[in-house]
């Protein structure tokens, strides 16, 4: 059985009320959050003040609180590549607002070369939330696909088998985003 289904058994039989199923998708889920988080801030500039374990533990409070019901593996990092996200543009805007007057420090989020058309390119976190919101109105799986890889850490196979979609389509969709974050930053 692949981890994507027993995650989902496990997840149903602790909404049953299973508490051993419980613990155990706890257990499974903080530690993917935690493998997560220690990527996406290892990324981060280097005096970056979110901790792994702090913005685990931020986006673990907003997937406790919301009311939607986790159906599988592939919802739970979904809603957790989407919370991480808030978290940390949150942490850019508040430290934005704090740096005003003062010289501004912007938090760069490195992209890999295939995925934005410069290697070694960097986009303000502020303005990826813009670029991936202006992309949901477009394209949502698309966006889907890629505020995962870059919020979840997920290579192209792991986002095919945790959307359920063919590599070759997942493939497609960070081409195509490539393609149209260069017309949006060639526009500039």
């Amino acid at each position: 059985m692949d981890p994507g289904e027993q995650f989902t058994q496990l997840l149903q039989a602790a909404v049953d009320g299973d508490e051993a199923a419980y613990r155990l998708v706890s257990h499974a889920a903080y530690a993917r959050l935690r493998e997560i988080a220690g990527q996406r801030l290892a990324s981060e500039r280097p005096n970056h003040t979110l901790q792994p374990t702090e913005l685990v533990s931020e986006a673990w409070l907003k997937l406790a609180a919301s009311t939607t019901p986790i159906q599988n593996r592939q919802h739970f990092l979904a809603i957790a590549a989407k919370a991480m996200r808030q978290i940390l543009t949150d942490h850019a805007r508040k430290r934005n607002r704090l740096k005003r007057g003062g010289e501004r420090h912007r938090d760069e989020m490195p992209i890999e070369q295939h995925d934005v058309p410069e290697q070694g390119r960097t986009l303000d976190l502020l303005e990826v939330d813009l670029l991936l919101e202006k992309l949901e109105k477009v394209d949502p799986e698309r966006a889907r696909v890629v505020e995962m890889r870059l919020f979840a850490g997920m290579d192209q196979q792991g986002l095919a088998d945790s959307m359920g979609l063919p590599a070759a389509r997942v493939q497609k969709h960070l081409y195509g985003a490539t393609a149209w974050l260069e017309a949006i930053l060639n526009k500039d």
